[in-house]
């Protein structure tokens, strides 16, 4: 899923009442609820609101053939830690049935900016998908004492494990 179709986009109530029902259904027969994101997941609409609202949020990497692509900076210096940061905890604050999130990374066009980005100053890939896993941690951990991140690794960079995990709590 995309977090941002569940928080901020034009059709986000559409989203919370799946998610409402599913979270219903779960509590109904004993299963605790676990969500997964791809992040960071610019879809057209995400990538338009952040236009309008936050272009600083707009980050750059290379994808598979070295063409360019859009995606959430996860830069230090740029505004997507922030906003990723205010998605995260908005949703858990409003669905506390869910225990945690499965994060992944890279795959279906959930880049992190590289050095293409205007934020990056010298920063790597490597280092922002640091910076957004300890994002969502940290907003997990603000609205949860006790959520779990769930983290798979397919489709990490070799330098993504040592970088990633001494980041995380």
């Amino acid at each position: 899923f995309n977090l941002f179709d569940f928080t901020l986009s034009s059709q986000a109530g559409l989203y919370k009442s799946y998610l409402r029902g599913v979270c219903d259904l779960c509590r109904g027969i004993g299963l605790e609820v676990f969500f997964g994101f791809m992040i960071p997941k610019l879809n057209r609409e995400l990538e338009g609101y952040l236009s309008r609202h936050a272009p600083r949020a707009i980050g750059k990497s290379r994808h598979y053939q070295n063409t360019v692509v859009p995606t959430l900076c996860t830069c230090s210096d740029g505004d997507g830690l922030p906003l990723l940061h205010r998605m995260v905890k908005g949703l858990l604050m409003e669905f506390p049935e869910i225990k945690g999130l499965m994060v992944t990374t890279e795959d279906n066009l959930a880049r992190n900016c590289d050095e293409l980005c205007s934020n990056s100053h010298g920063t790597t890939k490597t280092e922002h998908a640091a910076n957004m896993y300890a994002t969502v941690q940290a907003a997990m951990q603000e609205a949860q004492t006790g959520a779990a991140l769930l983290i798979a690794t397919w489709y990490w960079e070799k330098e993504f494990a040592s970088a990633i995990l001494t980041r995380l709590r």
